[in-house]
């Protein structure tokens, strides 16, 4: 099987890839970056932009700018991205056209906008989408024009759409790769971790192993049409829950705080329910959120020295976004 995905040098992309090899597919990779830390010596480069032909049997569609916060104040740069690298590849498809292709999308949570509730309520796929950034929008915008481009022309398309994705070796220094990085990087570089919030808002982490591992199946999983399912762990933990066991796990003198503000465009509460994704693709996240916090914390005490600059980047884009007037 030939895989092409768009967006492979990403965090997802990288597990996605790495999966695809594992079981014996042919992996061609787009990005505007690769990791260094990667061995991309067994993946073909493709240079979807030129031209090229989209000659694959599976377009994996990985590639989006990412961060609730930023998009609220770089909208154009956004929205170029994000819907224009979409449009791009479907034009892709009819100019070679490829008819038979499988498109597999990176869907997200964020158009489902807030849905918190006490106690959680997990989210079904039929959910009313309402986003509330414009990253959020993009992907709902994507997500319509795959959808729109498989219906006319019998194409299968599926959005997974993905909750919290973290990884176990995700870089503490980027204040866009999700909470687990935010909290890791406070306590490495700032005096406290302060956070948004009251402790109570919560999010469905799922394991970007898992996340691959779901991918993977769906390349062998036949139907038409488009579809959406949700990749989550079906479970949820509270920022006050996962702030204070990072905490113990790795700087126990560092006080955690919650300064009950909020960002604009942040939802207080998510969960997935993956009983559709379960039921269709017979697939279950295999990793536990507390085994795999536990494994990243001490990824982070492995690595302190390198990721110790005494310097919060996400204090940085958090003054951004308070000059913006987006913090309340």
């Amino acid at each position: 099987m030939k895989l092409l995905i768009v967006g492979g040098g990403g965090l997802i992309g990288q597990a996605i890839a790495k999966k695809h090899l594992a079981e014996g597919d042919e992996v061609f990779i787009h990005d505007i970056r690769v990791n260094p830390y990667v061995d991309y010596s067994n993946m073909v480069g493709v240079d979807v932009t030129s031209g090229s032909d989209i000659d694959f049997d599976i377009l994996s569609h990985q590639a989006a700018l990412v961060g609730v916060g930023q998009s609220q104040y770089d909208i154009h740069r956004y929205v170029t991205n994000n819907i224009n690298v979409t449009s791009a590849l479907l034009q892709a498809i009819l100019k070679t056209n490829k008819m038979k292709i499988k498109i597999l999308f990176a869907g997200s949570m964020g158009p489902y906008g807030e849905c918190w509730k006490n106690p959680p309520s997990p989210v079904k796929e039929t959910h009313k989408l309402s986003p509330r950034s414009i990253y959020a929008v993009t992907k709902q915008t994507q997500e319509n024009l795959i959808k729109v481009f498989s219906e006319t022309y019998d194409i299968p398309a599926l959005s997974l759409r993905y909750f919290s994705v973290y990884s176990t070796t995700q870089n503490p220094l980027n204040p866009y790769t999700g909470v687990l990085s935010i909290i890791a990087n406070k306590l490495l570089n700032s005096d406290k971790v302060e956070l948004f919030g009251d402790g109570n808002e919560y999010r469905d982490l799922v394991n970007v192993e898992d996340v691959a591992n779901a991918h993977f199946l769906a390349t062998r999983y036949e139907w038409k049409g488009f579809d959406a399912m949700n990749v989550g762990s079906g479970s949820y933990e509270t920022m006050r829950c996962t702030a204070l066991e990072m905490r113990d796990m790795i700087d126990k003198s560092k006080e955690v705080i919650f300064n009950g503000k909020t960002r604009r465009g942040d939802v207080r509460g998510i969960c997935a329910d993956i009983s559709k994704i379960k039921k269709k693709l017979n697939w279950v996240p295999e990793h536990s959120s507390v085994g795999k916090i536990q494994e990243y914390c001490q990824f982070i005490r492995e690595n302190k020295e390198k990721y110790t600059y005494n310097t919060d980047s996400t204090a940085v884009e958090n003054l951004t976004l308070e000059l913006k007037g987006l913090i309340k």
